[in-house]
């Protein structure tokens, strides 16, 4: 998405990593976090090939409708 949930988390000072399909949404949350200077991770990615390092997370999350795709 374009840093609904992604953002919020940064500025409580978490490693975020934030992935949308839609370059327009990952374009906006750039956008925000360079505003912000936040330190967010945004990529552009299908969520089911997107490369992440196994093991690198504490905690992996999925809101609104995004349940499903991993199965």
């Amino acid at each position: 998405g374009a840093g609904r949930v992604s953002l919020p988390l940064a500025r409580y000072g978490h490693h975020v990593v934030g992935i949308d399909i839609r370059e327009s949404f990952i374009s906006r949350a750039r956008k925000r976090s360079r505003r912000e200077k936040l330190e967010v991770d945004l990529q552009v990615a299908d969520l089911r090939r997107a490369h992440l390092p196994e093991g690198a997370f504490h905690g992996i999350f999925s809101w609104f409708n995004s349940f499903g795709y991993c199965l």
